[in-house]
């Protein structure tokens, strides 16, 4: 049977439902795969079944018999995802009876959702007792000058941002949690987007000198390199692979000799795929799909 031209995923059930279950990043693979697949039109295979050591985490196989594997990293800080994870098995938010108010907080990767269920309402109620309920959005840096002992108790606590309103009538009072953003120019900057990818490539990081050998080992045609930039990532590359950016980067990338092709998109807000291939140079695959 001929398998070329179609997407194949070899790994097994419990390592996929481990991915999906991955808090705002989902299966980062599959969708990996599935863009290669939809872009080249080839036969895509997630191979990485556990079976071997240094295999990498895709195959292509191209139907002129020509061999590419990828290696799939997402960049995602330890401590931050696992905030991220406690806010999301929390449904983003905390009860707050007899507040009389609805607040919206933003947190850091130093938030600890076990002391805030206890921590959090008690210094709100301060706040509010003392007439602090920044009706306009109070951010790190003005908090970090605010002389209330009860602001600097929340900024020690991982809380980078408080806002609060009334409650409406019928309205349950609540705490609504979100993970700290990261913030920048409007417009998009490529020179730190094409450092960000060299010194990322190039990093003596076990993890990422570990996917280069994989990739060096493998013998393949091709050696493509899949990058998940996400919010704990730089600005410059974060907002470049946001859907309201459409240029594209004025030079190449310069990677290691073990990689020839990369690929970045952000696993946590997916809208934009920027991919760079030698024979091509910078494209969006989203205007050239050879499968639709």
């Amino acid at each position: 049977m001929n398998q070329l031209g179609r997407l194949e995923d070899l790994r097994p059930a419990a390592r996929v439902a481990r991915a999906a279950s991955e808090p705002m990043t989902f299966d980062f693979e599959f969708l990996a795969a599935n863009i290669i697949y939809r872009f080249t039109g080839e036969h895509v295979v997630l191979q990485d079944d556990g079976s071997a050591d240094a295999m990498p985490d895709i195959r292509i196989d191209y139907a002129d018999g020509r061999v590419g594997y990828v290696e799939v990293w997402k960049d995602l800080d330890g401590p931050y995802a696992a905030m991220t994870r406690a806010l999301a098995e929390n449904g983003y938010q905390l009860p707050a009876d007899g507040l009389g108010r609805v607040w919206f907080l933003e947190v850091s990767s130093r938030f600890r959702m076990s002391s805030a269920i206890r921590d959090v309402p008690e210094v709100l109620k301060a706040l509010t007792e003392e007439g602090n309920t920044f009706t306009i959005i109070g951010t790190a840096e003005t908090l970090q000058r605010h002389p209330s002992p009860h602001v600097q108790r929340a900024l020690e606590m991982g809380i980078v941002s408080l806002a609060s309103r009334p409650a409406s009538m019928n309205e349950p009072e609540a705490v609504h949690l979100g993970p700290q953003g990261i913030r920048g120019p409007a417009d998009v900057t490529w020179e730190p987007f094409l450092e960000w990818i060299e010194q990322t490539l190039s990093s003596t990081d076990p993890h990422m000198a570990g996917n280069r050998r994989k990739l060096a080992a493998a013998g393949g045609d091709e050696s493509h390199a899949f990058l998940g930039p996400t919010y704990s990532s730089s600005w410059a590359v974060f907002h470049a692979l946001t859907y309201w950016s459409n240029t594209l980067p004025p030079a190449p990338p310069r990677l290691p000799r073990e990689i020839t092709h990369v690929w970045l998109l952000n696993p946590q807000t997916p809208d934009r795929c920027l991919a760079w291939l030698p024979d091509r140079g910078w494209i969006d695959p989203s205007m050239h799909w050879a499968v639709s």
